[in-house]
C-alpha cells in the first residue's frame, strides 16, 4: 500500500482553504489546474511509498511512543504560494504560520523513526504547505505570469488557525476518479 504520514486538517480550516481556492480559480481561468478536493488537503509530514501492513504496524507502533513525547502546535495559514518545476508552476499551495520550529521537530523524528525502520530517507528538505492544485503539463508560456499575478491578489481569511493535537498515518488509493485516503492509525500529542 502507498502510505504517508500527515496532519488532518479541521472542517473550518478546510472550508477556509475550499474559499481561497475558489479566488484562485476565479482568477486563473483557462489554466489546467487538478483542484484538490477541500476535505483531502491534509500537512504531509512524510511521504512513505510502498509499504506492507507489516510495516505500517511496525511504524505506528514508533509514532505512538513519539507522539506520547510531543505537545499539540498552535498553526496557522500562511500565504499562497506556487511551486515551479524549469520555470513553470507546478503546484499551488498555502504556507502555514506559526508552530514552526514544533512542526518541524516533528518533522525530524518521524524521518528518523522511518529511518529506524529500514524506510527510504526523504531527499528534498521539508517545506511545510498544503497543496491546492496542481497544474496539467504543456501550459502556455505566459502561465508562469498569470499565476504570479492571481496568486497576490488572494485575500487570506483571519480564521485559518487552529492546534493541531494529532498526526495520522494515512493509506493513499490512486483511483480513476482520484486518490482516495484512509486513516489507519492516529497518533495524540501527549499520548491523550
Amino acid at each position: 500500500m502507498r502510505a504517508f504520514v500527515a496532519i488532518e486538517l479541521p472542517l473550518r480550516v478546510q472550508t477556509v482553504l475550499d474559499g481561497v481556492g475558489t479566488q484562485l480559480r476565479a482568477t486563473l481561468p483557462g489554466q489546467r489546474v487538478r483542484w484538490v478536493a477541500p476535505d483531502h488537503i491534509h500537512l504531509t509530514i512524510k511521504f512513505l511509498g510502498e509499504i506492507s501492513n507489516m510495516q505500517a504496524d511496525a511504524l505506528a507502533g514508533s509514532l505512538h511512543a513519539l507522539a506520547a513525547q510531543l505537545a499539540p502546535i498552535q498553526l496557522g495559514l500562511g500565504e499562497a504560494g506556487c511551486f515551479s518545476q524549469r520555470g513553470m508552476p507546478s503546484a499551488l499551495w498555502v504556507g502555514l504560520s506559526g508552530g514552526k520550529t514544533p512542526l518541524n521537530g516533528l518533522q525530524r523524528s518521524v524521518e528518523a523513526a522511518a529511518l529506524a525502520l529500514g524506510h527510504q530517507p526523504e531527499t528534498r528538505a521539508f517545506r511545510a504547505h498544503l497543496t491546492l492544485g496542481r497544474f496539467r503539463a504543456h501550459l502556455p508560456a505566459v502561465a508562469a505570469g498569470q499565476v504570479a499575478a492571481a496568486l497576490q491578489k488572494v485575500v487570506m481569511p483571519p480564521s485559518g488557525h487552529w492546534i493541531a493535537s494529532e498526526f495520522s498515518l494515512m493509506r493513499s488509493e490512486l483511483l480513476a476518479n482520484g486518490a482516495k485516503y484512509t486513516r489507519l492509525h492516529k497518533f495524540a500529542f501527549g499520548g491523550h
